[in-house]
Order: C-alpha cells, then structure tokens, then sequence
C-alpha cells in the first residue's frame, strides 16, 4: 500500500471514530430530552390535580419543546448515519 493510500486509510479511520462519538452524543442527548419531557409531563400533571391549570399548561408546552428536540436529534441521528454509510461505501 502507498502512502498516500495508508494515510487515507488513517484519515478515514480517524473520521469514522468522529463520527461515531458524535452519533453518541446525539442518543445521549435525545435520551436525555425524552427522560426530561417525560419528568416535565408528570409535574404537569400534579400541576393540574393541584388546580394550577396555568402552570400545568406552561409545563406541557416545555414538554412539548423537550418532544420536539428529541425528533430533531433523531432526525440529525439519521442524517448522519446516511452521510456515514456513503463515506464507507464500496466504491467498486
């Protein structure tokens, strides 16, 4: 193999172990925000069997925005997967 080829090799190396840390920053993170919409839902719901519908209102809508970054970060999951499927394809 050629220099230029081995340091290829190295660089692709380096990039997919990148790209795979990102990756699991990115689960990480959308674990994260689906277990705090979840936690922010049940203190909206104590919220609303205590009276305070406002609050319990408020509290739904962070939820809401917590639910949204999850699918925003699978969505970015998955975008990445297909870029790195393309990088390590077969040319031949």
């Amino acid at each position: 193999m050629s220099d230029a080829a081995n340091l290829l090799a190295a660089q692709l190396l380096i990039m997919r172990e990148k790209v795979m840390r990102l990756m699991q920053v990115l689960v990480s993170s959308g674990t994260s925000y689906n277990t705090s919409a979840g936690e922010i839902g049940r203190i909206a719901d104590a919220f609303e069997k205590a009276g305070s519908y406002g609050d319990a209102e408020a509290m739904r809508v962070v939820a809401r925005n917590y639910r949204i970054r999850v699918l925003e970060v699978q969505g970015q999951i998955a975008a990445l997967r297909h870029q790195h499927a393309d990088l390590y394809e077969d040319p031949s």
